[in-house]
């Protein structure tokens, strides 16, 4: 490994980085090292890739500090330094490459579209509040517009309440508010109003309130057509978007990744921890923490597109999420289902001979033996890109939202985590009307973990500690998910309930012990074929 102090030579890290990854990828270096401290890294001389990052508002040339663009058996070892980010620019872009390591590093903004505000004075129709800290924030007109400092300015989308002030705990009145009726004044004092405000923000002075722009801008390390990746003790404080999100990749390893926030802060990262996109191959995610996040600890998916058009040999399918532009998920050789779209239930399975990309939104896809029995409406998923997961010995608390969203078709095991969540601790969920997020479960276990005190706040987030979401119809006979197993956990202070089942084939809930909960009815069951129950 070659040290970066040699690529030290300008006051721009950026530009020195940009150097040093070349020479490395001329010179067949195996990796670069640092020698720890603090880098301020700006984007006006990082490098430049077209990117299209799933999940994220990142469909267009992004500056990037850490560009590793068709390279193998390389590693980032940050010798325990921190890496300080300036504008919306993304810190590692992992592109078309094999074998690469991330690690002994934090990655932490300087600013990003997020503040913290404490409530000053609330009455029936309006309240006001002082800047905490975080992005900048001004009113133009009567609207609220949030600034990192850098030219980036968005405005206002939603409020998330937070804590009572006291602490950085998440309290049960937590809840987002995504009010369009609200409008903002800047006061002489300094103050900010909010006029028109929630109602169901149950707001006492005191309180403090996260508030964020739209657009993901960013993410902190994004892994696209890769295999073999691994992080490796990396922290991450703050975010434009997600922490880890990977594409089309083939085994992506985590251990040891911690994210907080820093000691003066109430949040960090601006969605999820982890993400992962029709990937293939095995997800481990080890020995980690995740606190803070704006969003859920990992979610892991595939990608629903519906049949927009057809003829006798190609479908034309329509990428229809606004943040799933140009994902190109599809290949030659690749096996989809075609399903029915309220059940999303499979009617047939079918192989693809050629992709033809249109454009962002569109993909001409030709099927073998052609298209007769494919309907325009019809929801098309890639079951090549499916992976397996093991989610181990890791803990979950204080974020907003969820811990997990689990949508693939691999073995999944779940085990040895502590989860305390405000809202629902693991949800099956997967549709194909919003986020057009796939698909069905065929293997889960999910064993030896503590939930405790998950779903604390009132009705926001889902409605149980494990949510297993209905599809828009049922058929009576084929069932979404296949075998979903949970077993040997411990559910503590969890009051409420545990269990909402429905289209599990076949269900398993056995040796799980409640203390100090006190739950009605713990678990309900619908549309479910075989359930084995002990509760």
């Amino acid at each position: 490994m070659i040290n970066y102090s040699r690529f030290n030579t300008t006051n721009d890290h950026a530009y020195n980085l940009f150097n040093a990854i070349n020479y490395c990828r001329e010179a067949g270096e195996d990796g670069i090292v640092f020698d720890g401290g603090r880098y301020d890294i700006y984007p006006e001389k990082a490098a430049e890739r077209l990117l299209h990052v799933s999940n994220h508002d990142v469909y267009e040339e992004k500056r990037i500090a850490f560009l590793i663009e068709q390279m193998e058996n390389f590693t980032v070892d940050g010798g325990g330094s921190e890496f300080v980010f300036h504008s919306d620019m993304i810190p590692f872009a992992l592109v078309g490459s094999n074998n690469i390591t991330i690690k002994n590093l934090s990655i932490d903004y300087e600013k990003t579209k997020a503040f913290c505000l404490k409530v000053m004075a609330v009455d029936e129709e309006s309240f006001d509040f002082s800047y905490l800290g975080g992005s900048k924030c001004y009113v133009n007109g009567t609207t609220l517009y949030l600034s990192d400092g850098d030219g980036n300015d968005e405005p206002f989308r939603y409020f998330c309440l937070l804590n009572d002030g006291t602490s950085k705990e998440m309290i049960a009145e937590s809840r987002d508010s995504f009010d369009r009726n609200m409008y903002f004044e800047k006061l002489d004092d300094g103050l900010f109003r909010v006029h028109n405000k929630d109602k169901a923000l149950e707001l006492r002075e005191g309180m403090v309130l996260v508030a964020r722009a739209h657009l993901r801008h960013a993410c902190n390390v994004v892994i696209d057509r890769c295999k073999d990746t691994t992080i490796d003790n990396v922290t991450m404080y703050k975010s434009y978007g997600m922490g880890v999100l990977a594409e089309k990749s083939i085994n992506v390893t985590i251990d040891k990744m911690t994210v907080k926030a820093r000691e003066e802060d109430y949040f960090s990262l601006n969605a999820d921890a982890t993400h992962f996109v029709n990937c293939k191959g095995l997800v481990k995610v080890t020995n980690s923490s995740f606190s803070e996040q704006q969003d859920d600890a990992l979610n892991i998916h595939g990608e629903f597109n519906p049949v927009v058009e057809k003829d006798g040999e190609s479908v034309l399918v329509k990428y229809v999420h606004p943040q799933a532009k140009g994902l190109s998920i599809y290949e030659a050789g690749d096996e989809i289902a075609v399903l029915e779209p309220k059940t999303l239930i499979p009617k047939s399975t079918r192989k693809i001979t050629a992709v033809q990309t249109v454009n962002m939104n569109y993909t001409r896809l030709f099927i073998e033996g052609g298209t007769e029995g494919i309907e325009v409406g019809d929801v098309f998923e890639d079951l090549t890109w499916n992976c397996d997961l093991i989610f181990e010995n890791n803990r979950i608390r204080n974020n907003r939202a969820r811990g997990m969203l689990i949508a693939t078709k691999g073995k999944v095991e779940i085990k040895n985590n502590y989860f305390n969540t405000p809202g629902v601790a693991l949800l099956f969920e997967s549709d194909g009307k919003f986020w057009f997020e796939a698909g069905g479960t065929n293997d889960v276990r999910i064993f030896d973990n503590t939930f405790d005190n998950c779903r604390f706040t009132r009705g926001n987030w889902g409605k149980n500690v494990i949510e297993i979401k209905p599809r828009e119809a049922f058929d009576g006979k084929n069932y979404y998910h296949k075998y979903i197993e949970v077993s040997d956990n411990r559910f503590v202070n969890c009051n409420g309930s545990l269990l909402s089942a429905d289209n599990v084939e076949s269900f398993v809930w056995k040796n799980n012990t409640l203390e100090n909960s006190a739950c009605e009815k713990p678990a309900t069951f619908k549309n479910c074929g075989q359930v084995d129950s002990d509760i």
